[in-house]
């Protein structure tokens, strides 16, 4: 079946020159792979225009009037060597380019694109500030930030009190595991953990 996934958000960029070279490598990286999850190689390696060859790889892409592309979607739902594949036609994305996906377990992370590569950051949960806001450092162009609410945590446990739900809120933090990042499941099974729900006493 595989992992599935979706499409958060994007900015994906090449320009009209480099689009033939990013076709040439992305069918040199299907020659050498005779086989890839959801892919047909043999339809990509037939593929006279890159974004043929994209949309055979599920990822159509969509540009302007001179040829630049400028835009990304996802039309599959599994992950299937999607990595891999950005890796190989890294070296003529642009800089700051990037793939935000969330799992189907609530793992959020990006594709980024720097300096020719392409490397795999995950989302890190960052909660507001006194102020309600992000961190003044926060670079959106190399950073993401999830934010957890009290409400969010209330949701799932509309038993507890304001305190109650922002104290989970900090043990997650204080704990944060990047491992496994902070989803549903984090949030009920720490707020279990601390508040039973057999002990709350509502008045």
């Amino acid at each position: 079946m595989g992992y599935g996934m979706y499409l958060r958000n994007s900015a994906f960029r090449i320009k009209r020159e480099n689009t033939a070279m990013a076709l040439m490598m992305l069918q040199q990286f299907a020659r050498q792979h005779s086989q890839l999850n959801h892919v047909d190689i043999l339809d990509v390696l037939s593929s006279n225009t890159f974004e043929r060859a994209m949309a055979v790889c599920r990822y159509p892409v969509g540009g302007d009037s001179e040829g630049n592309i400028h835009e990304i979607e996802f039309d599959g739902d599994r992950l299937g060597g999607c990595y891999d594949i950005f890796c190989a036609i890294a070296p003529v994305v642009e800089g700051g380019s990037y793939l935000e996906m969330q799992g189907e377990d609530d793992l959020i992370w990006r594709w980024v694109f720097e300096d020719g590569a392409c490397h795999e950051v995950l989302g890190t949960a960052v909660f507001e500030n006194e102020l309600g806001q992000l961190p003044r450092d926060f670079d959106p162009y190399r950073q993401i930030c999830i934010i957890w609410k009290v409400e969010d945590v209330q949701a799932i446990r509309p038993d507890l009190s304001y305190e109650q739900a922002f104290s989970v809120l900090t043990q997650m933090k204080d704990k944060h595991d990047a491992n496994i990042g902070i989803n549903l499941e984090v949030i009920t099974a720490t707020a279990d953990w601390m508040f039973p729900a057999s002990a709350i006493i509502t008045s």
